[in-house]
């Protein structure tokens, strides 16, 4: 019996009596249990019953050559799977053998079904307490699977997006349809995972709205798969907060450049030799020589011949894709218009460098101002070229009169490319005003960068 038995298990165990099987049992983990009644020390009967008092689901088989109807009631009551009388029939044997290892197959299928079904809820269960927890949270959080095909997003997700870029977006669940690529800027949600936080930043034109947001990415381990999480943090105004900052701190620098000149120049008209400024503040301007040459390969020059786009943006389009953060701060512009018509009036009552120097401060500040817009940069790049001019002159001695003329026309042209494009929004090109304000620029640059270019006489020539 043995010999055969190991032909069909891997461990088989022989006692021979009931105590040294009860013994065995205690000892072991069985599958199958098959017993004679006649055994010495215990019978078959006791060593089952003690067997199923501490556990009534192992199979158990009884071999024995009574066949009365005691050992068949006892067999019954203590849950015998199999009764085979000797003598010891092959097929019937292997028949009842083959009952019971089927139903042990049967019973080990059921409990690897349950585990899984077990841990499949588990699993089930904490995506569904991820996906609860991300729905309160205010940011918008998307958890995609493995194979990049979108499973949940929350709520504040969801809001994000008009109804039409909604349904396009739960089609292809690919959120790089809607990065704006530009440099200092991730180009895709997949560089998120390299990026180091500070650099984890990408700009996204959402419902027809730019914002800026700190990405955040983490993997999710589950038996349900690989899910990959991504947190947007709306960081648009405290980058814009942090830009402003900057503007201040370049300001008060130029003020405290100004105020520097300003103490060079009145040891100047006392006879004091003044003391050399440092080359950080130095504002010495390196002046082309009037030849075609070298205007030809002057920086300004350059990019006045590249200031002619293929292609045209209305205000009404530009408008739609700013946030409304951007456009409640571009009210200080105004303030900054004030500021430039009192201290032009100031010039016209009485030109000196001090006025114009407050001039020059007041154009940094808007040129900065206009950085913040991201399609703007030429005009930003005129006005601080113009202010850094302005700056660095160190008399009145020329035409007066045509320079205030020149400047209060920037001053007129800026004002009215603001109400045009951001309150009327009438002009059908943002980008109209950037090559003749430059040019502009140039003509002042040209006019009074040397002393004794121009006198009062000379007839006023614009490009």
């Amino acid at each position: 019996m043995g010999e055969i038995l190991t032909t069909l298990f891997e461990h088989v165990y022989i006692a021979s009596d009931g105590e040294e099987g009860l013994k065995l049992f205690q000892e072991q983990q069985f599958d199958l249990i098959i017993s004679d009644i006649n055994m010495p020390k215990m019978n078959g009967i006791e060593m089952v019953a003690a067997i199923r008092s501490v556990n009534s689901e192992i199979p158990i088989m009884i071999i024995s050559a009574y066949n009365d109807k005691e050992y068949l009631l006892d067999s019954i009551f203590l849950g015998i799977d199999r009764y085979v009388v000797k003598p010891l029939d092959d097929k019937v044997f292997f028949k009842n053998l083959h009952v019971i290892l089927k139903v042990i197959h049967q019973k080990r299928e059921v409990a690897v079904y349950r585990k899984e079904r077990i841990l499949s809820q588990i699993n089930e269960a904490s995506l569904n307490m991820l996906k609860e927890t991300a729905d309160i949270y205010p940011s918008p959080t998307f958890i995609f699977k493995e194979s990049g095909g979108l499973e949940f997003m929350n709520s504040a997700a969801s809001r994000l997006f008009s109804k039409e870029e909604l349904s396009s977006f739960l089609e292809d669940g690919s959120l790089d349809d809607f990065i704006v690529k530009k440099s200092g800027y991730l180009k895709s949600i997949e560089d998120a995972k390299s990026a180091n936080k500070k650099e984890a930043k990408l700009i996204m034109n959402i419902a027809d709205i730019s914002r800026i947001f700190m990405v955040t990415h983490s993997h999710l381990d589950s038996k349900l798969g690989t899910f990959e999480v991504i947190g947007l943090t709306d960081i648009t105004r405290v980058e814009y907060e942090k830009q402003k900052s900057q503007n201040l701190s370049a300001y008060l620098h130029d003020l405290l450049r100004s105020m520097r000149k300003n103490i060079s120049f009145t040891a100047e008209s006392d006879d004091i030799k003044p003391v050399k400024e440092p080359d950080l503040l130095s504002t010495e301007i390196i002046k082309p020589k009037a030849t075609n040459e070298a205007i030809e390969t002057n920086y300004d020059y350059i990019r006045l011949s590249a200031m002619h786009p293929t292609s045209k943006e209305s205000a009404k389009e530009y408008i739609t894709n700013l946030s409304s953060e951007v456009m409640d701060e571009l009210d200080e512009m105004r303030e900054l218009e004030s500021e430039m018509k009192d201290t032009l009036a100031e010039l016209e009552e009485h030109f000196g460098l001090s006025s114009l120097h407050s001039l020059a401060m007041i154009f940094a500040r808007y040129g900065r101002m206009i950085s913040l817009l991201m399609d703007f940069e030429d005009i930003s790049y005129s006005m601080e070229n113009l202010s850094e001019f302005l700056l660095s002159l160190t008399t009145t001695e020329w035409n007066q009169k045509k320079m205030l003329i020149l400047l209060q026309a920037i001053s007129d042209d800026l004002i009215q490319w603001r109400e045009v494009i951001f309150v009327t929004q009438e002009t059908n090109d943002i980008h109209y005003l950037d090559a003749s304000l430059l040019s502009s620029c140039l003509q002042i640059k040209m006019d009074f960068g040397e002393k004794g270019v121009e006198s009062e006489g000379n007839e006023l020539e614009l490009f």
